[in-house]
């Protein structure tokens, strides 16, 4: 897409501004896009693909084999930020919020502005399920902050007004109340509940029954173990994201089973069990194959 392209599908509200700034960029990213694609709607519930219970999203991964399997049992994909484009469909986009804070760095927006600007300018891939508004893992009050600011900013500069606006879900961290989330439903589509894991799995299940009350869809972040799909499952959430079907193929035969059941076999506990003496908590928190290359298990 050429700096001019960019610029005549911005608005008066500055999209203008940041496509210019981003034209150079966003060419040499994207090359020419075909015609834009007409207006979908905004996804409100999550369809469950291959008749699952619940709507699961992995990471990325380029074995064409796992691939193949993955799109084949329905699985959508994780795409972190820095990650962009997604190689499998559905998919949503992880702001990275989290990995930052494991690493210890700063959010990097610059990054996640950019990435967005290349979903809203081509139409390359179908627009993600939803993005999730930058967060502060267990804090509160600096994520509502964050999401409000980001809001703004994805629907008066970022958003294509040629296209529906992307779909927004809000990160539910520790602290919050389901008066203070009423407040910016109106803003999203699908509620994400992050946070601490102690707190994550305590309140999931309400929050999932809050969101439904209101025709929101729940995700569940990081349920990275049979056992926790099924704590999902039971909990009522419409979608999980988790990387232990990357691990080898066992791990996604296991994963699937537990999905499908709703039951943890014997093999899938003593194979998780496995998982986590050798590789810790990385192996819950991973959320694409790098995250599980970065912990040893290739």
């Amino acid at each position: 897409m050429k700096r001019s392209e960019v610029s005549q599908c911005a608005s008066a509200l500055g999209r203008a501004g940041a496509r210019a700034r981003w034209g150079d960029k966003l060419a040499r990213a994207e090359g020419a896009t075909p015609p834009r694609a007409a207006q979908r709607p905004a996804l409100a519930l999550p369809e469950r693909a291959s008749g699952l219970p619940m709507m699961v999203y992995v990471g990325q991964t380029r074995q064409k084999s796992l691939i193949a399997k993955l799109t084949a049992v329905g699985f959508g994909e994780t795409v972190v930020r820095g990650e962009y484009p997604p190689r499998r469909h559905p998919w949503f986009y992880d702001n990275g919020a989290f990995r930052d804070f494991t690493a210890g760095r700063g959010f990097d927006q610059t990054r996640f502005e950019f990435e967005l600007l290349r979903m809203t300018s081509s139409t390359a891939h179908p627009p993600p399920d939803f993005v999730i508004l930058p967060d502060v893992v267990a804090d509160a009050a600096q994520t509502f902050a964050l999401s409000i600011y980001w809001y703004d900013r994805i629907r008066t500069v970022i958003d294509n007004p040629n296209r529906a606006p992307l779909s927004l879900a809000l990160a539910l961290q520790d602290g919050m109340t389901e008066r203070d989330v009423a407040k910016l439903l109106p803003m999203v589509s699908t509620l994400f509940v992050g946070g601490t894991r102690a707190w994550k799995w305590s309140t999931a299940a309400r929050w999932a029954a809050f969101a439904h009350a209101h025709g929101k869809r729940l995700h569940i972040g990081r349920a990275g173990t049979p056992r926790l799909a099924k704590m999902a499952r039971e909990a009522n959430a419409d979608s999980i994201d988790s990387a232990f079907p990357l691990w080898s193929r066992k791990h996604l035969d296991v994963f699937i089973a537990a999905i499908e059941s709703g039951r943890v076999s014997r093999e899938a506990e003593a194979l998780e069990a496995e998982t986590l003496r050798r590789y810790g908590l990385e192996a819950v928190d991973a959320a694409s194959a790098s995250d599980v290359k970065k912990a040893g298990a290739w």
